[in-house]
């Protein structure tokens, strides 16, 4: 029941910004490989083979480079909450409260690439810190 409630909030906040233009969609590895959206340029979902997560990015600034691959490269901060469902070795379920910091490169007209470190306080069962990471690529409509 958990798992249901935990997936749902989660997928309802994703949905909500799909009336939104500006939609990119890719592959990524965060948590574990799976798919990847960015709407707007502020909201950040994956869903994947472990899990499924969504991070609002409340500080989004440019980076001024002079060198032409790197003419759009942002950093950017955000928030958010991640749902890992149980598997045959893990029998709990595992909710995390995520603050991903990242660098996002547009290499090409509708494409981006990202790496982001995402600090993570898992919150369920026992209060425990983690570091993730991720890394994907995007393609914008």
């Amino acid at each position: 029941m958990k798992k249901i409630i935990c997936s749902s909030v989660i997928a309802l906040s994703m949905a909500t910004t799909l009336v939104a233009g500006n939609i990119g969609v890719g592959m990524a590895i965060d948590m574990g490989l799976g798919v990847t959206a960015q709407f707007n340029g502020k909201i950040n979902a994956q869903i994947g083979n472990d899990g499924i997560c969504t991070d609002y990015l409340f500080i989004k600034n440019n980076i001024e480079v002079e060198n032409k691959i790197a003419n759009n490269l942002d950093w950017y901060i955000g928030a958010g909450l991640g749902y890992y469902w149980s598997d045959g070795k893990n029998k709990d379920d595992k909710i995390d409260l995520r603050v991903p910091v990242g660098l996002d490169l547009d290499f090409a007209k509708k494409l981006d690439f990202y790496l982001q470190v995402i600090p993570v306080l898992r919150v369920n069962n026992n209060v425990k810190f983690k570091l993730n990471s991720a890394l994907g690529v995007r393609y914008y409509f």
